[in-house]
């Protein structure tokens, strides 16, 4: 592996490390796991990734609605709605868990 591949890959990491602890750690979940966890609001994210790149558009408006949710103050998401297509989009009910 030349250095040039070796610095490329290093940053790639350091990339995806620093978008995971933008996104908050904010967790998918079920309604029944966050029965005692408090409401603060629902989400919603439209992504600009269409037609045959659909799959990367929800997983992009997914990560938008994480954001917004991580924004609130939330630490988890139960997804109410996630559409691909022409406008791929995720809605989701966002809750704060725990202290």
């Amino acid at each position: 592996m030349t250095r040039t591949t070796k610095m490329l890959l290093a940053g790639l990491a350091a990339i995806t490390l620093l978008a995971g602890c933008a996104m908050g750690g904010v967790q998918s979940a079920s309604r029944t796991e966050v029965e005692r966890c408090r409401y603060v609001g629902n989400v919603r994210a439209v992504s600009g990734i269409q037609g045959m790149a659909a799959s990367s558009g929800i997983d992009d408006a997914k990560w938008d609605a994480r954001v917004k949710a991580r924004q609130r103050g939330a630490t988890h998401i139960v997804w109410t709605q996630v559409h691909g297509g022409y406008a791929p989009s995720a809605a989701g009910d966002a809750y704060r868990c725990g202290p």
